[in-house]
């Protein structure tokens, strides 16, 4: 899982950067404008200013967009992965128990430890985006 975050963290570090980094040329082409409206309606350019707009709008939705895409794809996979590995340690651990090389108390101590393990790796999966 670790591994998968890392390479996650690699990806993402740059696409989450263009999309953070987006919002500022956006604020600052916005506060200009709204400084320059009388010289703007002095010349007729409101079109232009509109189109100059509308794309410096348009990078920061692409880079949002795609923000978006890498995490829907990463975190039902890390999920998918956490559950798959818990189901697959009760499959066992009921099997040591009815074969009887298991304590039904072992397999309990078990399943709470790695219910203490697990807690930290959602918490850091929600929080892996925000990080970025």
């Amino acid at each position: 899982m670790l591994l998968i975050l890392l390479f996650y963290s690699r990806i993402a570090a740059s696409v989450y950067r263009k999309a953070w980094w987006g919002w500022p040329d956006v604020y600052t082409y916005l506060t200009d404008a709204i400084e320059g409206t009388s010289v703007v309606k002095a010349l007729s350019k409101e079109s232009e200013e509109l189109s100059k707009f509308v794309e410096k709008l348009r990078g920061v939705f692409i880079s949002n967009t795609t923000a978006t895409a890498i995490e829907v794809k990463y975190f039902p996979f890390m999920y998918l992965l956490i559950i798959t590995s818990g189901v697959a340690v009760l499959f066992i651990g009921g099997f040591g128990v009815v074969i009887r090389t298991l304590s039904h108390g072992a397999l309990m101590t078990i399943s709470a430890y790695m219910g203490l393990l697990y807690g930290p790796f959602f918490c850091l999966i929600s929080l892996s985006h925000l990080l970025q």
